[in-house]
């Protein structure tokens, strides 16, 4: 009986205290792996910047496709750049899913 008066008293101390300082402070708001936690937010910023940089990497194999002037070993570099950052794309893409699904499961 006692435990649980002390249980809900520190809940609500808590409570009272994200209130008066708001959600961004330390141990108030989404915790570490919430869906808004320091985690999942790192890890969003990190799929975005590796399929960022995927489009970027197809734009210049295309560039050095049209710009390889016939030259078949350019033409190969080329069009193995633009293999290579569609797959690097593929994967930041299902990378995104696998990490959000698994912040749904433990957050």
């Amino acid at each position: 009986m006692i435990f649980s008066l002390l249980a809900t008293t520190a809940k609500e101390v808590g409570d009272t205290a994200c209130t008066v300082a708001g959600s961004g402070a330390i141990g108030c708001g989404a915790g570490l792996l919430d869906k808004g936690g320091f985690v999942n937010n790192a890890i969003n910023a990190v799929i975005v910047l590796i399929g960022a940089l995927s489009v970027i990497m197809v734009i210049i194999g295309g560039l050095r496709y049209v710009l390889s002037g016939g030259d078949a070993a350019g033409l190969k570099s080329a069009k193995d750049t633009i293999l290579y950052a569609l797959i690097g794309l593929v994967i930041a893409l299902l990378s995104f899913s696998v990490v959000g699904f698994v912040i749904n499961r433990v957050g």
